[in-house]
């Protein structure tokens, strides 16, 4: 079987391994599958990328695979409407296909496990080292939402006093004023580049984050605090208009348990550090990802498009 993969930043990398290990053939010319982690032209809304038209008009098999852990939320919007050249839709895990098929019920959407790291289980630990990764701007223009900053900013507020009692690292992808932060000689500060790297993860004790690192910190088994997991998402650009139509029926039950904004940050840190989020746990991140099970999956999909 012949396979192409749109990358976006190292999200692929495991699905493009997993289908060589399997006997797979990468092509850029008449693959039967094509991958994409999204159909979303943004200079015309109305219509999907021009590269998915390519290969439509190859004859392939157009589906979606994760564009990021926290799934695709953005096309919960009126914005975004060019849906009827996919074929399908991969999916990490059963909570993240409950809330598609709430987003996107005219497409099938196939779960096929957790590939951004290897899991490993929870323990109960005594905090000492807290990691902070901030939401993160744009890294073209460094825009970013004003809830993203606002809760950037409360969150590091309330971490300062804590430094007396907690080695405290802030890992941030932009500048600190872009982000809602400033200089403190009582934190230490990293700047993290967004290879999927989960090595400042495993050196913490606790982490408090929002998105992608705050599923890869629970994937690693770390006491984790939510950022704004009860309040709409939106994107960075087109704030003006963007609107998710269907958070009602699915924010709060994609929402990470333990929310920055649900107490005293002390008593969370306490909390998170001896309660394991299991049920999130199984619904948002799984399994590990199976590289036959992929693999079947896929060549079933074809047969399916060409029936």
């Amino acid at each position: 079987m012949k396979y192409f993969i749109s990358q976006h930043q190292h999200k692929g990398e495991k699905i493009m391994n997993a289908l060589r290990e399997e006997g797979w053939v990468y092509r850029k010319i008449e693959p039967d599958i094509a991958l994409f982690d999204h159909n979303v032209n943004l200079s015309n809304p109305s219509e999907g990328r021009l590269i998915v038209k390519e290969y439509i008009n190859q004859g392939s098999t157009i589906i979606t695979y994760p564009h990021g852990a926290t799934g695709s939320w953005w096309e919960d919007s009126n914005s975004h409407s060019a849906y009827n050249t996919i074929f399908a839709d991969l999916v990490i895990g059963e909570g993240h296909k409950h809330v598609a098929e709430i987003i996107q019920p005219e497409l099938d959407h196939y779960t096929i496990g957790w590939s951004y790291c290897p899991l490993k289980e929870f323990k109960k630990t005594q905090v000492k080292k807290i990691l902070f990764a901030p939401i993160h701007a744009s890294a073209r223009t460094n825009a970013l939402r004003e809830e993203a900053i606002d809760i950037n900013t409360r969150v590091y507020n309330a971490l300062i006093p804590l430094s007396r009692d907690y080695n405290i690292t802030v890992r941030h992808l932009n500048p600190l004023n872009t982000i809602g932060l400033r200089y403190n000689s009582r934190i230490n500060f990293k700047a993290g580049i967004p290879d999927g790297s989960y090595n400042d993860i495993d050196n913490a004790d606790l982490v408090i984050a929002e998105g992608t690192y705050m599923y890869l910190s629970v994937a690693r088994g770390k006491p984790t605090i939510g950022m704004n997991q009860h309040i709409p998402i939106r994107p960075n650009h087109k704030l003006i208009e963007y609107k998710v139509n269907n958070w009602d029926k699915y924010g709060e039950y994609m929402a990470y348990p333990i929310d920055f904004d649900d107490g005293d940050l002390s008593d969370l840190i306490q909390k998170a550090s001896k309660e394991e989020q299991i049920e999130w746990k199984k619904l948002f991140i799984g399994d590990e990802m199976n590289n036959r099970y992929l693999s079947d999956l896929l060549k079933d999909l074809r047969k399916k498009h060409l029936s």
